[in-house]
């Protein structure tokens, strides 16, 4: 049940934040910003989740990782964006789209991580 909560609320987090940063079209070549955003979030947000929720129930992790971090990232409309740029001839957007979303989405990660430990364990 927590996943499917957490699912709820992170799929509302990344349609709102799809509906304020997009518009864009990335077969015209632009950059699709919502799902740019919301990935980096989810993934700075899940190393956050990750340290911080060390020891807790497990309903609570999962919920908070697997279902809103989940959920709130969106592999899918992700893979879509670069079909698209592929799709109008964008190669350098979509080079430098799948670049930045993997080197950029590992950084939030790791740094998400970091301020996890510091929430989850106060010195």
């Amino acid at each position: 049940m927590a996943i499917a909560l957490g699912g709820i609320v992170g799929a509302a987090a990344r349609w709102s934040i799809v509906e304020v940063l997009d518009g864009s079209d990335a077969q015209q070549g632009h950059w699709p910003w919502g799902v740019f955003v919301a990935n980096l979030l989810g993934c700075a947000l899940l190393g956050v989740a990750v340290s911080a929720l060390r020891g807790r129930d497990a309903s609570t992790v999962l919920g908070v990782t697997v279902g809103f971090c989940g959920a709130l990232t969106t592999f899918s409309a992700f893979a879509l964006d670069l079909a698209l740029f592929l799709r109008g001839d964008h190669h350098a957007t979509l080079v430098g789209y799948l670049l930045l979303s993997f080197v950029l989405g590992a950084i939030a990660y790791v740094a998400g991580r970091s301020m996890g430990r510091r929430l989850g364990n106060p010195a």
